[in-house]
């Protein structure tokens, strides 16, 4: 009764009757009438009062046991992201209030966008990114440990940020129900799907500038292809063959001046194009008067060292020295390591100190090469030793590799080069390896890794697994009086080893990108380092923001447990630059970015329906189309897990919660006042 266990009200009618008759004792002897008096009332309000104290003094132990049935949940995700239109946002809101009417289920909703928060929170997401494999995990966290009827996920099936959602495996046994929005089918389009270039360009160098340009549902319809750099205009045209095509461009730029120079490339079409804000994309060159030195180091003289320098030196943006490997010049950025057998503990010891400061570093292999040592440090898995038998065989270029494409000219070129010698083995290549070249036997393209790059913690590191790229030079210059494709390769080789190296300085400016959106969260790390490489978080520095127009203002930076941060978000789109500073003055860094009103979100709005099918029919679900409406509420209800759950939950009742017995206490000690008082006995 009123949640007291029978027990309870046993031990309080007890207690409470013994103190009542001991505190009247004396009173019941001297009265022999006491049953006909006023006080008989006065010992029972005494009575009663003293039963609800001790009801509310013990009643933490009075434990309440109830049984209930909890409805499964139906997690209802909307997204929230710009790509989906506000007209069927307006659509979905009418469908969720008929899902919040379900029976037999509680619904729980969230918003998404770049993270997934509850509904009622969304003011928190960046609309303008979409990460969809985050609906997934957050779904799969709740589904694995709650009973889940089914998940619904209103959204448009587009993403540009976080793990491909092919990779996320929803939780087995639950229904997913997908709805889909906006329009799959193919858009007029003709995009800017890559833009790459050096971040940074010597005056007076000549440096490529690449382009991908995709086109949709443009056949036989004449694109023009525009890079604008430096104040000139470079144009080329297209003419897709097919209604889904692409090709990539490529532009070779001289830059005159230092600084910051914007590179835009702009796709023009002569039929209206649905999605406009894709044509263009901009980058920002930091043009130096600065050169990098690269080391040409040899075990014994031989005719490639001749090649690679005479390449090197015919760009114009390396200082290049090729010496004995004895002579190894420790100020340098890049080292070219050819015919070095690695036996040696003080070769081994040179290319260790090498990789822990992060330096770039190119190796050719050679037959008697110390090849488990050389492994352990370059973090190769191969063998212990190279196999007896090398043999000739030719190039074959990888035509997925994506730091650089190469023209008509220059494929046609490849494919003539003559062999060089290779041992006839398959290597190790480290896991997030890059294939630059695979090898071609007797005609025959092969799977076999030619020449490999990949990171080493802060060093780059490639590997030529052979001898004799001399002959590409010569066959190629005898042919057509040019090396261009000879050169080409071997500068851009050492250009992304350059630009993949972070060499270990004493004060860095560390930053997620180079190009940022107006509304992304932009955020600068300042890193100092002592003599020995490691962090000193100790050091005091500063940093300060300058703009395209030299206006400076100095940036506040917070000392925390993940070193020294300052949030730049909030800029205006244009071209950055950082500088840090330690404050003894000693050392410094610059870093320059730039900012662009250009969101992600912007640049795919065809709806891909297809991952949504998937993700129901896998689940056991139902993909389900916005526009189907009234079908989505009878679609879910039929096939979602409504199974009840039972559970049992014990609490304890606190004092503070039973008022009413407070009430009943002062209610009865004042009846017995009142008696006492009227009996003239207080």
């Amino acid at each position: 009764m009123f949640g007291v266990p029978v027990f309870g009200w046993l031990i309080a009618v007890v207690v409470a009757a013994g103190l009542a008759v001991f505190q009247y004792y004396l009173l019941l002897q001297r009265d022999g009438k006491w049953l006909k008096s006023p006080w008989l009332w006065a010992m029972i309000s005494r009575f009663l009062a003293w039963m609800c104290l001790i009801l509310l003094l013990f009643n933490p132990w009075w434990i309440h046991v109830k049984q209930w049935v909890q409805d499964p949940i139906l997690l209802v995700y909307t997204d929230a992201s710009k790509s989906v239109s506000a007209a069927d946002k307006s659509k979905w809101a009418g469908q969720l209030t008929k899902l919040n009417a379900l029976k037999g289920v509680s619904v729980q909703t969230y918003s998404a966008a770049d993270a997934v928060v509850l509904s009622k929170q969304s003011n928190a997401l960046n609309t303008y990114h979409t990460n969809l494999s985050s609906v997934i995990r957050h779904a799969n966290d709740i589904a694995s440990n709650t009973a889940v009827a089914g998940i619904v996920w209103m959204t448009d099936g587009i993403g540009n940020e976080g793990v491909n959602p092919k990779f996320e495996m929803p939780v087995s046994g639950v229904p997913w129900f997908t709805v889909g929005v906006g329009d799959p089918s193919p858009q007029i389009d003709a995009s800017v799907a890559l833009l790459q270039c050096n971040e940074e360009a010597f005056i007076g160098n000549v440096f490529t500038v690449e382009a991908s340009v995709k086109s949709q549902r443009l056949k036989s319809q004449p694109l023009r292809i525009q890079l604008k750099a430096g104040g000139q205009t470079y144009e080329q045209l297209w003419t897709p063959g097919s209604e889904q095509d692409w090709r990539r461009f490529s532009f070779e730029i001289r830059p005159t001046r230092k600084g910051l120079m914007p590179i835009e490339m702009v796709v023009l079409s002569n039929k209206s194009d649905q999605n406009p804000a894709n044509n263009r994309m901009t980058r920002y060159v930091k043009v130096v008067d600065e050169r990098k030195k690269v080391a040409i180091l040899y075990g014994s003289p031989h005719p490639d060292v001749s090649a690679l320098k005479s390449a090197l030196e015919a760009g114009g943006q390396f200082i290049v020295s090729s010496t004995p490997r004895a002579n190894a010049n420790p100020e340098v950025d890049v080292y070219v390591l050819h015919g070095c057998k690695f036996q040696s503990a003080r070769e081994l010891e040179q290319l260790k100190s090498w990789v822990s400061a992060g330096k770039a570093i190119w190796i050719f292999a050679t037959e008697l090469q110390n090849n488990l040592a050389l492994s352990k440090i370059v973090g190769l898995s191969d063998e212990a030793t190279w196999p007896r038998n090398w043999q000739e065989i030719q190039p074959h270029w990888n035509n997925g590799e994506v730091n650089w494409g190469m023209d008509g000219v220059e494929a046609s070129r490849w494919v003539e080069f003559p062999p060089v010698y290779a041992p006839v083995y398959k290597p190790s290549a480290p896991a997030a390896a890059e294939v630059m070249l695979y090898q071609r036997w007797s005609g025959v393209n092969t799977q076999i890794p030619l020449m490999i790059q990949w990171a080493q913690g802060d060093a780059s590191v490639a590997m030529f697994y052979g001898e004799g790229v001399w002959r590409w030079r010569i066959a190629e210059k005898s042919k057509h009086g040019d090396a261009k494709a000879f050169d080409a390769w071997v500068r851009r080789s050492v250009g992304l080893l350059v630009s993949s190296a972070s060499a270990r300085k004493p004060i860095e400016i560390l930053l997620s990108g180079t190009s940022f959106d107006a509304r992304d969260q932009i955020v600068a790390k300042v890193v100092c380092r002592d003599r020995s490489g490691m962090m000193d978080h100790a050091q005091d520095r500063r940093l300060e923001l300058s703009d395209a127009r030299g206006k400076k203002r100095t940036i506040n930076l917070v000392k925390g447990n993940q070193g020294w941060v300052a949030n730049l978000s909030g800029l205006a789109p244009g071209a950055y630059q950082l500088t840090a500073q330690t404050v003894d003055g000693k050392s410094a860094a610059e870093r320059t970015f730039v900012v662009v009103d250009q969101p992600a979100e912007t640049m795919n709005l065809q709806a891909d329906h297809g991952l949504l099918q998937q993700l129901a029919t896998q689940s056991g679900g139902q993909f389900i189309s916005l526009g189907m409406g009234d079908s989505i509420g009878s679609a879910i209800a039929q096939k979602m897990i409504a199974k009840p759950v039972m559970k049992a939950q014990s609490t304890n009742v606190h004092w503070w919660d039973s008022w009413p017995w407070m009430i009943l206490i002062a209610v009865f000690f004042g009846i017995e006042w009142w008696i006492r008082r009227y009996l003239g006995k207080y």
